[in-house]
């Protein structure tokens, strides 16, 4: 006849003891937090001295924009073609180059707003940013 290794009374124990698992850890924990410090050691460095320059600022932007009509705004002020290419040319010649920001009215023509972008080009500005409203949803 096959016994049952419990008897009637006894339940198998369904739970893990946990206990030393978490002992085990808790000894780890405090032996790294004892060591942690001891393996950052500094090593002392006698470093050059330089008079270096410092960074440039950040360039200034330049805001231009066409206006539906064809006209060109210098930072919200009106300035003929001429003016325009001494001011890009004054620009140029800046250290470090501003940033040229281009708005142009939705009716403007493409070929204005690429004729617009040559003369920036041909002035030695690289920096052009194309400035759009966000389309609402």
């Amino acid at each position: 006849m096959f016994q049952h290794p419990f008897n009637q009374d006894q339940e198998a124990l369904s739970e893990i003891n946990i206990t030393p698992m978490v002992d085990v850890m808790l000894v780890l924990c405090l032996i790294f937090l004892v060591t942690a410090p001891l393996v950052q050691q500094a090593i002392p460095l006698d470093l050059p001295h330089a008079a270096a320059q410092p960074l440039p600022a950040k360039a200034e932007t330049v805001s231009l924009a066409l206006t539906a009509m064809g006209g060109i705004l210098w930072n919200g002020t009106p300035v003929s073609p001429t003016a325009l290419t001494d001011r890009l040319a004054d620009l140029s010649r800046r250290a470090p180059a501003p940033t040229v920001l281009l708005r142009a009215d939705a009716k403007t023509p493409y070929d204005r707003v690429a004729g617009l972008l040559a003369e920036v080009q041909k002035s030695g500005l690289s920096q052009v940013a194309l400035v759009t409203q966000p389309s609402e949803p």
